[in-house]
């Protein structure tokens, strides 16, 4: 992981976050991840899917349906949500989903280099371990940046 640390903090310190995307972000490190395996195969036998919802509370409500023929399609699959604390107790019962968790999104216009941050610990804390087959982030419309909150 102390490699991964070190590019990551190569990366911080190049990257403008007043221009910053997702884009130049996944064209960053996706090379890395497939160099190093993490795209081959599951951790655990099982099938890991990442749902990502970080946008308002009514999208949240109207995604539900969305997360339920997830789980009917993908029965024996490890489901894992990652949404804003706003979302957090409308998901954390919800018995479509095995796992939650939480990135804090409200800094994301006052300080992108903040919400970056904070999303690369969850990254290495949780994320990277997982191998997930699938991650999904279902918003209308194409997304350059993350949505305002």
């Amino acid at each position: 992981m102390e490699t991964y640390m070190n590019l990551i903090e190569q990366y911080m310190d190049r990257t403008d976050f007043e221009k910053w995307d997702w884009e130049t972000t996944f064209n960053t490190f996706e090379p890395m991840f497939r160099q190093n395996g993490f795209r081959n195969g599951y951790v655990d036998g099982q099938q890991h899917i990442l749902l990502i919802r970080l946008d308002a509370m009514g999208d949240m409500v109207l995604s539900t349906g969305f997360v339920r023929e997830v789980r009917r399609n993908n029965p024996t699959a490890y489901i894992t949500m990652v949404v804003n604390p706003v979302i957090y107790p409308l998901v954390y019962k919800c018995p479509y989903i095995n796992e939650v968790l939480i990135v804090e999104t409200e800094c994301f216009d006052k300080d992108k280099r903040k919400f970056f941050t904070e999303l690369l610990h969850l990254c290495v804390e949780k994320l990277w371990k997982e191998r997930y087959a699938i991650s999904i982030c279902p918003q209308w419309g194409m997304i350059r940046h993350c949505p305002s909150w």
